[in-house]
């Protein structure tokens, strides 16, 4: 419901093993390690009483240990332009939820992991490769607290590595909140 907004968002994650050829899962072996860190300043405008245009600008760090080596960096990540269209706005009419249309545009502004220089890539902020993607949310006020039920699918387009042509595959990011 605001008609501007400003805010951090901060996230931190650990690796604790990957899976190898044959899928079974291992631990990282001993004195290995990764931390990431990311801080995303966003901003979002309502242009019109049902419809809004927002930006993020996430900045990424990694911190990896393998093999005797160790390693931190880190930039500004992948821009993200995202709309958002209200069908219905909740807490308007008491039988009606919220029914919003999602849409994104990720554009490959951080860095990529073949554009790093560092054998542990810990400067890799980005996939380096446009997203597009759509969705909806579903949201429901229910006395002082907000409800809300957010799917989103995306696809990227294809990117060129030393001749050899990658295509990420699509991706579903589900969120209750």
């Amino acid at each position: 419901g605001e008609d501007q907004l400003v805010g951090i968002q901060a996230k931190a994650a650990t690796l604790l093993g990957s899976y190898d050829d044959e899928t079974r899962y291992r631990p990282l072996a001993a004195g290995s390690g990764e931390w990431d860190l990311e801080q995303s300043l966003f901003g979002a405008v309502r242009f019109a009483e049902r419809a809004q245009l927002s930006l993020l600008v996430p900045f990424v760090e990694t911190h990896r240990a393998a093999l005797g080596q160790s390693a931190t960096g880190g930039g500004v990540g992948d821009v993200n332009l995202g709309g958002r269209y209200d069908f219905t706005v909740p807490g308007r009419a008491r039988s009606t939820p919220g029914l919003a249309l999602l849409g994104g545009l990720t554009l490959p502004t951080g860095t990529p992991p073949d554009g790093t220089h560092h054998p542990l890539t810990t400067n890799t902020t980005g996939i380096g490769a446009i997203q597009g993607s759509v969705g909806g949310a579903l949201e429901e006020h229910i006395g002082p607290f907000m409800l809300g039920l957010s799917a989103i699918g995306a696809v990227r387009t294809s990117r060129s590595i030393e001749h050899v042509d990658e295509t990420l595959g699509p991706q579903l990011t589900g969120l209750a909140s």
